[in-house]
């Protein structure tokens, strides 16, 4: 994904987040589009200052996860933003950014909420024509949902993130990684105490195998294991 690209979707979000909802071009009634419901995984001091390799992986697996929280933050949108259209609670806002056209796409129903956005024009190094860019929706009244961003002009995926919380405040994310021809995924588990747990999985076969596992307490202390292709452990430790 080019720099530029990362730049919409920093715009993008801007309407997200921070943009008034018109009824008419002239009359702005300044409402906002629903923030999805996305939490910062938190681990213990001593799991974030320990000098075990394993630690440190699992706080870089971590800080990959927790990056997804960029995509709420609130931001400035840009000027002179033109409304295209609003029905209740859809409604579609369209830009210019260096010779491209973005247009977000919001819509809420009964039980779901979300947004795409969409490009046409040109970066200076390819032509878009409608092409789906980014989408996200998540569940009215719940914390859970998914957002997806697509390979260049492409309608094949390139990142998708699935987050959850249930009733007792344990939170799961999901993240998956399309760049190559072998997908990758980190899945995290995270508890209200900071306790919690990791794996990371490589594609073998066409299928997904864990490569590596790390579980801590509350306290920051851990447990890790290592995998072979077939799942067999083989090598585990603790720190």
């Amino acid at each position: 994904m080019t720099p530029k690209k990362y730049l919409i979707i920093f715009i993008f979000l801007a309407f997200l987040i921070g943009c008034s909802d018109d009824s008419n071009p002239t009359e702005p009634e300044n409402k906002t589009a629903r923030e999805l419901n996305i939490k910062e995984i938190t681990v213990p001091a001593a799991m974030k200052q320990s000098n075990d390799v394993h630690a440190q992986v699992a706080n870089a697996y971590i800080n990959l996860a927790n990056a997804f929280r960029g995509y709420s933050v609130f931001y400035t949108p840009p000027a002179g933003a033109k409304n295209l259209s609003k029905t209740n609670e859809d409604w579609a806002r369209t830009w210019e950014l260096d010779g491209l056209s973005v247009t977000m796409n919001y819509y809420e129903t009964g039980t779901n909420f979300g947004w795409n956005i969409i490009l046409n024009g040109t970066d200076g190094e390819t032509t878009y024509n409608n092409w789906l860019f980014m989408e996200a929706q998540e569940t009215i009244g719940a914390s859970n949902g998914h957002l997806k961003i697509y390979k260049d002009g492409s309608s094949e995926l390139e990142t998708e993130w699935n987050y959850s919380t249930n009733s007792t405040g344990i939170y799961s994310f999901d993240l998956f990684m399309y760049s190559d021809e072998n997908p990758e995924k980190l899945s995290i588990t995270s508890l209200p105490d900071d306790s919690g747990e990791l794996t990371f999985y490589k594609t073998f076969n066409g299928s997904f195998v864990p490569e590596s596992k790390v579980v801590w307490t509350a306290a920051g202390a851990g447990e890790w294991w290592e995998y072979d292709l077939d799942g067999n452990v083989k090598d585990n430790g603790t720190f």
